[in-house]
Parts: C-alpha cells; structure tokens; sequence
C-alpha cells in the first residue's frame, strides 16, 4: 500500500480536535465511572479505537477525577466555613446583644436550656437484662448503685 500523499505517520495517530469533542461528548453521556471501567477491561466495549484513543480516554478520565476531587474539597471547605461562621454568629449574639440585628434586638434571647435530667415521666433504667451472652444475663451496676443509695436515703429519712 502507498502512503497518502502529504500526511506522514505523525498524522495519522493524531486524533483531530473535531474527533476529541466528539469522544468527550460520546463519554459525558456514559460517564466517568463506566468509562474507566471499560477501560480496565481492555477499553473495546465503550471506549473502541486505535490506542491512541484508549490513551485520550484514559486523559479524560483522570481530568474528571481531578475535577470531581477539586469540587469535593471545594465543597468541604465551604461546608466548614459556613459551620465556623454559624457558631461564630451564635457566640457573637449570645456575648452582645449590641452585634445583634434590629429584628433580634428586638426579641430577647431565650434562657439557656436547663441540664437535663431523669423526670418520672421516663421509663427507670433496668437493673437486670437478659443478653445472648456467656451467662446470658447483664447486671447494670450503675443503677444497682442509684437504686440502692436511693433507698438508704428515704430509709433514713423515715428515722
């Protein structure tokens, strides 16, 4: 066979810039992850071509990685950034009511939440449970303790 008139062997493996918006286009709609996965398994099912165009698709997949990567650590900043803000706004209007806007001026802030603490209301903590186990019971003793030193001090109240 004759070579092509005006185009050398360097022309041939390069894949015109037409051909390369096509490929990204034709990978966009496949995406990332079925690309890289057809490219593991050899690159015929999706990918195809000369290896060239495996070697463009390999390019494509890692500049989407870093992407994905750079918009990830984007996001995880802005996250945290907007999390110090929100505290440092809170800390700001509890400290000051002077930084606190017209609006929050003019509401008062609200008392501070009480530690919370075992009403009646609340189921009383089990001194015994049955566990799959070696013994198959558990004993809490914690609230052994509790219940027992309640009970020497209504004992000794009634004295």
């Amino acid at each position: 066979m004759r070579a092509r008139a005006g185009r050398g062997k360097m022309a041939e493996d390069e894949i015109s810039k037409a051909g390369r918006q096509a490929r990204f286009a034709l990978w966009e709609k496949h995406g990332v992850d079925a690309i890289k996965h057809d490219l593991l398994n050899g690159g015929h099912r999706l990918v195809g071509g000369p290896p060239q165009v495996r070697e463009l698709a390999w390019e494509w997949v890692r500049k989407k990685e870093a992407e994905e990567a750079a918009a990830s650590v984007v996001r995880q900043v802005r996250t945290k950034e907007a999390e110090e803000a929100a505290a440092a706004a809170s800390v700001v209007r509890q400290a000051s009511p002077s930084f606190r806007s017209s609006k929050e001026a003019s509401t008062p802030l609200p008392p501070p939440a009480p530690p919370r603490r075992e009403s009646a209301e609340t189921k009383p903590a089990e001194v015994f449970t049955l566990r799959p186990g070696i013994w198959g019971m558990h004993v809490d003793l914690k609230e052994l303790w509790r219940r027992g030193r309640e009970w020497v001090r209504q004992w000794r109240s009634r004295s």
